[in-house]
């Protein structure tokens, strides 16, 4: 979109569902918690697209059942 002299980039917004949240623990991957919830790994990144598979840390909420969209 274009407004006066600026480009505006808007950010789509998920449309994903999560049915349940489970907490990151330390050692945990997006493949372990995938694993863990009988979930391929390309499911577990469709229900939680704003996670960084390389940057979990302890506490993290992800999703471990939902609806990618």
């Amino acid at each position: 979109m274009l407004e006066g002299n600026h480009f505006v980039v808007k950010k789509a917004e998920s449309t994903a569902s999560c049915e349940t949240v489970v907490g990151v623990n330390s050692g945990d991957t997006c493949i372990s918690i995938a694993k863990a919830s009988q979930l391929t790994i390309d499911f577990f990144i469709s229900i939680n697209p704003n996670v960084n598979c390389k940057a979990l840390f302890v506490g993290q909420w992800v999703c471990a059942a939902g609806s990618p969209n």
